[in-house]
Parts: C-alpha cells; sequence; structure tokens
C-alpha cells in the first residue's frame, strides 16, 4: 500500500515585491505569484498592524481547513514581526500575538509551535506568553477591533 504525505505551505511576511519591505529580489521569497496546490504565499505591506495581519490570517486559516491536514500544524512561529523589533517591518504588538494564538487555537488541531525570530529581548517573553496562553486557552485575546 502507498501511502502519501500532504503538505501545505503557508506563509505570511513582508512582501518582497512591496515598498517598504526589505527583503529584496531575488535573495528572499515572498511573492504572491507563489501559490501552488501545497503553497500558499500571503505577502503583506511593511507597517502591517494587528488587524491587516490577522484578516491574512484567516485566509490562511481557511485554507488549512480545507486543506483537511491530518496531521499537526507545524507553526514557524516569529516574533520579528513586533513593532520594535529591530528588523521588523510590521508593527504588531503583544495583544496581537494573543490574537493570533486564539486563531489557530480556533483550527481545534494539535499545534507543534518552533519559535524563530524576534529580536527585541525586552518583549520577547510577553509577546511568546500572550501566544502560546491564547493558543492554549489560558488567556483570552483582546476583542479584535
Amino acid at each position: 500500500m502507498e501511502s502519501r504525505v500532504k503538505t501545505l505551505l503557508l506563509s505570511l511576511a513582508c512582501g518582497a515585491a512591496l515598498a517598504g519591505c526589505a527583503y529584496p529580489y531575488p535573495y528572499y521569497s515572498g511573492y504572491a505569484t507563489e501559490r501552488r496546490e501545497t503553497t500558499i504565499t500571503l505577502p503583506l505591506p511593511a507597517g502591517t498592524d494587528g488587524d491587516v495581519y490577522l484578516a491574512a490570517l484567516r485566509e490562511g486559516l481557511d485554507a488549512i481547513r480545507a486543506f483537511e491536514p491530518d496531521a499537526p500544524l507545524i507553526l514557524s512561529l516569529g516574533f520579528d514581526t513586533y513593532h520594535a523589533d529591530p528588523i521588523c517591518d510590521f508593527a504588531l504588538v503583544t495583544d496581537d500575538y494573543a490574537r493570533i494564538g486564539a486563531a489557530v487555537r480556533s483550527l481545534g488541531m494539535p499545534v507543534v509551535a518552533l519559535q524563530e525570530g524576534g529580536y527585541a529581548i525586552d518583549a520577547l517573553a510577553a509577546n511568546a506568553v500572550a501566544f502560546l496562553g491564547a493558543l492554549d486557552g489560558l488567556v483570552e485575546a483582546a476583542a479584535e477591533s
């Protein structure tokens, strides 16, 4: 019997071709054209705040639901989207990470979160606790504006 593993790659990042993003072509990915059956890239503009990020994330979560995964979600959890991060192009605040955690929790599936990125050391712990608390259901995310 042949078994095929289904994978889906979803990427939300500062779009390489969008104004203000610090990722020059061809050294980084992040183009909307990087969309295939198993790859979805949702490039976001520099300055993206929590509301814009969450709207794109909801689109991505809908794609994950439609994909019907049969394995845990492996999440590359970068906190370099924080507004004060020294390499940041986004404008997320700590409460946004709780909203993101709650949105991911809404999938109702196991999650393996691998923390990568996040260089605003003074805020890193608070951002991680906000995300993980909401992911686990221990912290209620603030209402969206």
